[in-house]
């Protein structure tokens, strides 16, 4: 068979396994094109002028682009370009060897070098390292799944083609057909086996594979130019300055959206009690919790009011009430995957079974709600006793002690601080050595409304939507949450500083300074809520001051 010939069928082999790695591609990445398109077109669309941000049209300046979409369709082609990259490669090597053979038709041997082709670099490394990063709760690197699947992927280049090897040899005994198909299923045999042998990409129950991205650095470097050019003085507008460059970098756009449309801001409260409040840790009976939820539910909660007041849209979860809240709507109550959750300084506060449906729980929330919506997402909490297990997961991630980081919650007494640090202490030692894994950390200390929260803010963070965090319940998920998605802290702002120490602590962790300081320790996400203003204030100071060279002369 001539060289042109040989390089022509490899080529071809190459492409078809490359066509079919796209579909497969297509089939399995997270999100899928289409779906990302539907979570778009279902956000109100903005029609401002971007100026440095790669999320916007170059061709149509008051046309936005999704990142979202840009990024999928980006990791749909880089699929596909390598898959006929390197099923090319192997098409070659293979087309050569079975062209040697000289018992095949030209049809026989495109069917096997496509075989080969596709089955080295699609099927095996898909079935074994899927190609998109890795999941949220895994704790794997997206570095290290590209590195385990690119190297899984050569493997099993280097076997096809040593398989092929093998064929040639063999067909001068058994002929070059047989010898062919004995080597395709000669390779399969060997790629199967060693791929049970090497450990599998982690996943979490629940959390599929999934893209984090880091805030755009082209909106957050064209913001700071815009802030610089402001005809105000050189950091006159202080921390409002900097909260405008940062809601820039996370919705992609500059000037930033004035989040005013009903439905842009949404906020979650997830609801839930806990086995420690019938410990002496609160100054309020277990049963204030249902009764808060009906209040919530009804509009009437502290946090309704002010959610009134600045066009915030409230949605209220049972998570695990420990109450049947019969007379609430299923919208409230259908989510529940539990009734409470154990004493941590006894027992564990969840099985791992648990754990998991309420992170998912929490994933599905924050898809829901930017599918309504939601640009800008605020969590709130609701249960009696929860600053209990919220303080013991601050100490558990940071490797602090009790004392320095339990507070008095609803405002106990001396001697209830005293129960409550002895609650967390006692139950910090009872899980030693199960602290550096999220999930096993919150089945030894967490609560179903906690964990629902911490999927919530990993899977805003994954759909790159920013977050306005509450006080110490929403700060605790949040650490957790950036070590399920590790970089999630990059999109979300702390909204206030609450009189919990433990909050104070983790909001150092996390690198954020919040926007309010007023003594709030209400919960349900008010302290949120309270800041808005102040988010759009900072988006309005930025999009609608005037530039220094348009007031100079």
């Amino acid at each position: 068979m001539h060289a042109r010939a040989l390089l022509v069928r490899g080529l071809l082999a190459g492409l078809l396994a490359g066509l079919v790695t796209f579909a497969v591609a297509h089939q399995v990445g997270e999100p899928p094109v289409e779906q990302a398109i539907a979570l778009e077109s279902t956000a109100p669309a903005d029609h401002e002028h971007a100026e440095g941000s790669a999320a916007h049209s170059h061709a149509e300046e008051d046309a936005v682009v999704s990142r979202t979409v840009q990024r999928t369709v980006g990791l749909w082609l880089s699929t596909v370009l390598v898959g006929i990259a390197l099923g090319g490669l192997v098409g070659l090597a293979a087309a050569y060897a079975v062209g040697r053979l000289g018992s095949l038709s030209p049809a026989q041997s495109t069917a096997v070098v496509g075989l080969v082709g596709f089955v080295s670099f699609a099927l095996v490394p898909f079935w074994k390292y899927p190609a998109n990063p890795p999941a949220v709760g895994s704790g794997e690197t997206i570095g290290e799944r590209t590195a385990a699947y690119f190297g899984f992927a050569g493997l099993s280049v280097v076997l096809a083609v040593l398989a092929v090897v093998v064929a040639v040899r063999a067909s001068r005994r058994v002929g070059g057909y047989v010898a062919s198909v004995a080597a395709v299923v000669g390779y399969l045999t060997l790629v199967v086996g060693a791929g049970l042998l090497l450990p599998a990409g982690a996943d979490v129950d629940g959390f599929p594979a999934a893209t984090l991205w880091e805030p755009d650095p082209g909106a957050r470097a064209a913001a700071a130019g815009r802030l610089a050019a402001l005809a105000v003085p050189a950091g006159a507008l202080g921390r409002l300055g900097d909260l405008a460059v940062w809601l820039c970098a996370t919705t992609g756009q500059v000037p930033p959206p004035d989040l005013r449309r009903t439905g842009e801001v949404r906020l979650v409260v997830f609801a839930g009690d806990h086995g420690v409040a019938a410990h002496g840790v609160s100054a309020y009976p277990a049963s204030v919790t249902p009764a808060m939820v009906r209040a919530v539910a009804a509009g009437r909660a502290g946090v309704s009011a002010l959610a009134a007041a600045h066009g915030v849209s409230v949605r209220v979860l049972d998570v695990a009430v420990d109450d049947d809240l019969a007379d609430l709507p299923g919208s409230v109550t259908a989510r529940s995957v539990g009734r409470g959750s154990g004493a941590i300084h006894v027992e564990d506060a969840l099985p791992d079974e648990t754990v998991r449906a309420a992170l998912a729980l929490g994933r599905d929330v924050a898809r829901e709600e930017v599918a309504s919506g939601g640009r800008l997402l605020l969590g709130g909490d609701l249960g009696i006793g929860n600053t209990t297990p919220a303080a013991a997961l601050v100490a558990a991630t940071l490797g602090l002690p009790a004392e320095e980081v339990v507070g008095r919650g609803t405002g106990v007494d001396d001697a209830g601080l005293a129960r409550k640090s002895e609650v967390v202490r006692t139950a910090l030692d009872r899980s030693r050595g199960r602290h550096d894994d999220p999930v096993e950390c919150l089945a030894a200390l967490g609560s179903a409304d906690l964990a629902a929260t911490t999927g919530y803010l990993a899977e805003a963070a994954v759909l790159g939507v920013p977050v306005l965090l509450d006080g110490l319940m929403s700060v605790a998920c949040a650490l957790l949450a950036d070590r399920l998605a590790p970089g999630a802290a990059q999109w979300f702002a702390a909204g206030h500083r609450s009189t919990e120490p433990a909050q104070s602590l983790a909001l150092e962790k996390l690198g954020l300074e919040p926007l309010l300081d007023l003594g709030l320790r209400l919960g349900e996400g008010s302290g949120a809520v309270a800041a808005v203003p102040l988010v759009r204030s900072a988006a309005a100071l930025l999009r609608d001051t005037a530039l220094l060279s348009e007031v100079l002369p």
